[in-house]
């Protein structure tokens, strides 16, 4: 199940520059700071707890405030052109090792 939330405005992004920074609040009071590049998150796997959603293709940012509000995640095949919005509020526990 995706949580559709808007993300709160704690998840602050740096004003320019093609590196993200966010707090990802899992759990309350528990928030996680990462700071990568978006390039290096594309193609990235993003699982449900049903299995595979798709791969992360691009992201939305707020124009005003540089959050980043979406992840853009392609979950067709190589012959469907589907894309859904993921909220960053809801990736639970993202793998930056892999």
């Amino acid at each position: 199940m995706v949580n559709n939330e808007i993300p709160p405005k704690s998840m602050e992004n740096p004003p320019t520059g093609t590196r993200s920074a966010f707090r990802l609040q899992t759990e309350p009071g528990k928030e996680t700071e990462m700071f990568r590049s978006t390039n290096e998150l594309k193609g990235y796997q993003v699982l449900a707890t049903d299995g595979e959603c798709g791969t992360v293709n691009n992201f939305l940012f707020d124009d005003e405030t540089n959050i980043m509000r979406y992840l853009v995640v392609d979950t067709g095949g190589w012959l469907s052109d589907r894309q859904v919005l993921i909220s960053p509020v809801a990736i639970e526990q993202p793998d930056l090792d892999s």
